[in-house]
């Protein structure tokens, strides 16, 4: 059966051909399913008839949706709501030559989600979108092609949580939220001066953030332009997307310090959300009881996190279908980040590493990074621990160099 949706698999099925999903449940597992549609939304615990039913309600929908859409594509034509006619072509031509630009500019893939978590969580100053690196120096807005390692500096000025979705770069100047399109024309700051922003996420068309500027941090809305801003409600860091829903981390009993990871008194509750865009319909798919300590990711059935222990920092993997906790690695490591199987972290001493999980495979990729850094198509890009310049580096630890700033300094770059 299908981990996700609970549909039931053939042997030889590598995915489920009712949500897509590549994972089949194990014997222990059987009890547990997700439901609603396959959308991240709660967790059941089912008996034998139940778990047969729900299998049966999903596979029903499944062939009604089916149903539905074979009835729409044969319709008489008289009953059709819309008719294609050649003097569409003109409306269309536009959308379509628009699509095909950005698809080019963009290296064939368009972000529906501006940023990873990671590079979120490591201050936003790297984000991807198709073959191209974008990241922010002392000074300027750059853009890498991960192919051929080119780098051309977009703008001048302060540029942090980056995003970008479709031909616009979002980003956080320090006063506020602006866009600047992925070209470097039409910089545009439309959220007026607004002070302590962070965490800054933009899904599709919606621009959620947190602001600290008060005691009690609160998560906030607007659309593409700054426009419709709402609040969400009390502390909540947007860790992406589930569907057509957004996937938050919610902290409660908690009196806060200037660190999100301590509280003064109360040990804080942490739990992850599942809400519709616009922050309704919040429910709540499952809880952490350690204390949290800098990172966390959800990547499908698991949630990755770092926790402290008395002084010792831990990174944990909680799959919450099971329930199971398991300690990947435990080191003294200042940041982290997980990509393609392999744990890359960052040490007290500013040493940077690649490990697989329970310490298999280690190496050492380079020195003299300090918290931010993102793993990005191949490419390790940090900020120097000593200069406070931009470097970057392949994930093996060849080919470091100086970029941005550092390099118009040195004449490597124009």
């Amino acid at each position: 059966y299908c981990t996700s949706c609970g549909l039931e698999l053939k042997d030889e099925e590598k995915f489920c051909s009712g949500c897509g999903y590549s994972g089949k449940m194990s014997q222990g597992e059987e009890s547990v399913i997700r439901i609603d549609d396959g959308d991240i939304v709660r967790l059941v615990e089912l008996d034998a008839s139940e778990r047969r039913n729900m299998r049966n309600r999903l596979q029903t929908e499944r062939k009604l949706q089916a149903g539905r859409k074979f009835q729409a594509g044969h319709m008489p034509q008289a009953e059709k709501k819309f008719q294609f006619t050649k003097w569409h072509t003109p409306l269309l031509l536009p959308a379509v030559l628009a699509l095909v630009i950005i698809l080019v500019l963009s290296g064939g893939n368009v972000n529906r989600q501006g940023n990873t978590i990671d590079n979120t969580l490591h201050g936003g100053t790297t984000a991807v979108q198709g073959r191209w690196i974008y990241f922010s120096d002392q000074g300027g807005l750059y853009r890498m092609n991960s192919g051929d390692g080119t780098v051309k500096k977009l703008a001048e000025g302060s540029f942090g949580s980056l995003n970008v979705v479709g031909d616009w770069i979002y980003y956080n100047s320090g006063n506020g939220i602006g866009r600047i399109r992925t070209n470097g024309q039409g910089k545009t700051d439309f959220s007026g001066s607004e002070q302590g922003i962070q965490l800054m996420m933009v899904i599709d068309s919606d621009i959620y953030y947190m602001n600290y500027s008060s005691n009690s941090p609160k998560l906030y809305r607007m659309n593409s332009t700054g426009g419709d801003k709402k609040e969400l409600g009390d502390y909540g860091v947007v860790l992406g997307i589930g569907g057509d829903r957004i996937i938050t981390l919610g902290i409660e009993n908690m009196n806060r310090t200037d660190n999100m990871n301590q509280a003064e008194n109360n040990m804080p509750g942490y739990k992850i959300y599942s809400m519709k865009k616009d922050g309704t319909d919040k429910k709540v798919l499952f809880e952490i009881k350690d204390q949290l300590y800098g990172y966390m990711k959800l990547q499908g059935r698991n949630f990755y996190y770092t926790a402290s222990d008395n002084g010792a920092v831990e990174l944990k993997q909680y799959n919450w279908i099971t329930g199971d906790t398991t300690t990947l690695l435990e080191k003294n490591m200042t940041a982290c980040s997980i990509e393609d199987g392999w744990i890359y972290y960052a040490d007290a001493n500013g040493d940077l590493f690649r490990i697989r999980p329970y310490g298999r495979d280690k190496k050492k990729i380079t020195s003299g990074v300090n918290f931010n850094f993102s793993v990005s198509n191949g490419w390790i890009i940090y900020n120097d621990s000593q200069t406070g310049r931009i470097y970057r580096v392949r994930e093996d630890g060849t080919g470091k160099e100086a970029i941005g700033t550092a390099a118009n300094e040195q004449g490597i770059m124009d």
